[in-house]
């Protein structure tokens, strides 16, 4: 078992026995909560439908009863009335005809059942029945209203004898017409009156729910850093919670305008040498690159490289040496003048870059230097030979490699104070590596490795495709080395495609999830992004885009597109994340998976108090945000025990590479 592989195994026995705090939890994205006010309107509508709806009900009762009583009471006077005009053509023995068409005057009229004449002695005279089903009444309603008026009884006499018994029986079905139409009415009147009531309630309520509404719409101005005082509720009930929430607000935007400045602090600390007190290379890449991004930018760079840095550590002692360091970014500042940029790109390399300047001024800073460097460093410090100082000039067209390029072969072939120019280009120049990528490029030797993303407990979360290109002989070059050329012939797409399109094979292939860096190209054009999400919409869950934080700071201008298609998606990693300025309202707004902390960042708060306080604090504002934040450039066990100490999401390097 080799040494790496006994640290790996140490490091999770480490881990089992330590308190590790993740995010918190995300809530489930597809809940629907219906707000109070919404909820009482509802319940009240409810209550009042179903309380008009039993007086509905009961109401539709009462008209049957009395529907039955008044069609008893008209059959029975029919048939009182009927059976006097049949004794008037009744004589010895009944005129069968006229009394048939008595009957059939009365019953013709359609309001009864049944009429039956019956003798005396049994023999039925006269027989009309109706007994047609109520075709515009529904079945369910005559069952749940049953209609059963009682049937008219009538006598035909001669005043002494009785001749025959006439019967007649109510036909309910203009009365179920009737009741029915009724009962149609009440229930669209109770179903108008409460939505009307619900209405009106709801409406009511506004005036009930405003000052909670103004503490829901605070509790989420909270997330955006503004605490605005909430106006007096007026409501008894409410008044202590708002008087509450605006001393919390108040308290609340204090201590964050502290934090602010303490972060505004800790950021600058962030960007700086920890030595020195000059600004470290990731900082002064940065911020060159944003002035030479201006193409009517001249001006001027200067570097100095001090000889023998580990003999000056053992002669003078570490102490004394960082002092030495310091005199001279100090010296180095003061010849640039205001408004230069002074950096310490490594151990011994200092360098400096100040716009405006010429010729002559770069050869008077290099005079200038030496004659202050003279007075200023201690006399223990050997100085023939110590440093040596070349400038160059940077023209509009220049770039950061451009500049660190000639300065760096000038420092190994020119003359101390030397101001160099083209001669010192590295060979072929930017062209000719431009031509050789691209030629590269266009055989396909693009070819993809991959590099795990680990929690905690050293299980990847998803493996990260790196593109290389593989030169002759088997080298591979990495994407910040061939990067470059391909922005500058507009082929950066093509690594996205073809990144995207080694993705879906691999997860096709296998259960790991494979994440995709996306380059500027996607970032610019949400077309194109757009067309990657569509891509992968099947592979969702399985494939997670990173994009970089300067890419997607520097296109702040299309965050208005940008962000309906990064939250809406949801599966992506913010990466290099130097927590710059807009960092956290950029998680804010497009919501990422996690982010990835950059390895300059991790190694200054590892040496650096105030640095490890601002990545701590940002950190657990991230965190409250339900964001995962992992660690790039874990290398050694140092950084990779400093990581789970600080109780981070995970990280990535080639340390924690678990493939390998």
């Amino acid at each position: 078992m080799d040494q790496q592989s006994r640290q790996r195994e140490t490091c999770v026995r480490c881990l089992q026995c330590r308190p590790l705090a993740g995010p918190a939890s995300a809530h489930g994205q597809g809940d629907y909560i219906v707000n109070l006010r919404n909820q009482l309107s509802l319940a009240f509508g409810a209550v009042l439908l179903a309380v008009l709806a039993v007086i509905a009900a009961f109401d539709a009762q009462q008209s049957r009863r009395y529907l039955d009583e008044q069609l008893s009471r008209n059959a029975q006077g029919a048939a009182t009335s009927l059976a006097l005009s049949m004794q008037a053509g009744w004589r010895d023995q009944p005129d069968v005809p006229v009394l048939r068409s008595l009957g059939d005057a009365l019953f013709d009229r359609g309001l009864y059942r049944s009429l039956v004449l019956t003798q005396s002695d049994g023999v039925v005279l006269v027989q009309r029945v109706d007994r047609q089903p109520i075709q515009s009444v529904p079945v369910w309603f005559q069952q749940w209203l049953p209609l059963a008026p009682a049937a008219g009884l009538a006598e035909v006499s001669d005043g002494w004898r009785t001749m025959a018994r006439l019967e007649i029986e109510p036909h309910p079905g203009l009365a179920y017409i009737n009741l029915w139409e009724r009962f149609i009415r009440a229930c669209v009147s109770v179903l108008l009156g409460a939505l009307a009531a619900t209405g009106l309630v709801y409406l009511l309520m506004a005036r009930l729910f405003r000052p909670l509404e103004r503490i829901c719409a605070q509790s989420k101005h909270w997330a955006l850093g503004s605490f605005s005082v909430i106006p007096p509720p007026g409501i008894a009930e409410v008044t202590p919670l708002v008087d509450s929430l605006n001393r919390s607000n108040a308290a609340l935007a204090k201590l964050f305008q502290s934090l602010e400045g303490d972060l505004d602090l800790a950021r600058e600390a962030a960007d700086t040498d920890a030595v020195s007190g000059a600004l470290n290379r990731d900082a002064f890449c940065e911020r060159l690159d944003a002035q030479l991004s201006d193409d009517d930018v001249a001006g001027g760079a200067v570097m100095l490289r001090l000889n023998g840095l580990d003999a000056l550590n053992h002669d003078l002692g570490r102490a004394t040496t960082d002092g030495v360091i310091r005199a001279i970014v100090s010296v180095l500042d003061q010849v640039l003048g205001d408004g230069a940029l002074v950096a310490r790109l490594n151990g011994s390399d200092l360098v400096g870059f100040t716009p405006g300047a010429d010729h002559a001024h770069l050869l008077a800073a290099c005079d200038g230097l030496d004659a202050m460097l003279a007075r200023t460093l201690p006399l223990s410090v050997a100085r023939d030979g110590m440093f040596k100082v070349v400038a160059t000039q940077v023209r509009p067209a220049d770039r950061r490699a451009d500049v660190l390029s000639r300065l760096d072969r000038a420092l190994d072939e020119s003359d101390h104070g030397a101001v160099v120019g083209d001669e010192m280009a590295m060979p072929g120049g930017r062209q000719a590596w431009s031509q050789q990528i691209n030629a590269l490029w266009d055989q396909g030797r693009l070819v993809f490795q991959s590099l795990p993303l680990v929690d905690v407990n050293l299980q990847p979360e998803y493996h990260l495709l790196l593109g290389k290109l593989a030169q002759d002989g088997g080298a591979l070059l990495s994407a910040l080395s061939f990067m470059p050329a391909l922005a500058a012939t507009d082929r950066l797409a093509e690594l996205d495609r073809a990144a995207v399109a080694e993705a879906l094979r691999r997860v096709a292939q296998s259960r790991r999830r494979i994440g995709v860096t996306l380059t500027r190209a996607a970032i610019d054009n949400p077309s194109l992004l757009q067309a990657h999400f569509d891509a992968t919409a099947l592979q969702r869950a399985r494939i997670v885009f990173e994009i970089t934080e300067q890419d997607l700071l520097a296109a702040r201008d299309s965050w208005g597109m940008l962000e309906p298609l990064l939250t809406r998606h949801g599966n992506w990693v913010l990466k290099h994340a130097g927590l710059a300025n807009g960092t956290v309202e950029a998680v804010r707004r497009f919501k990422p998976r996690g982010v990835k902390l950059a390895p300059s960042l991790i190694q200054g708060a590892m040496h650096r108090r105030a640095t490890a306080e601002f990545v701590r604090t940002t950190s657990h504002l991230l965190r409250s945000l339900d964001c995962k934040v992992w660690v790039e450039g874990v290398g050694d066990m140092a950084t990779w025990e400093w990581a789970v100490k600080h109780q981070f999401d995970g990280g990535q390097g080639r340390f924690v590479n678990t493939d390998e």
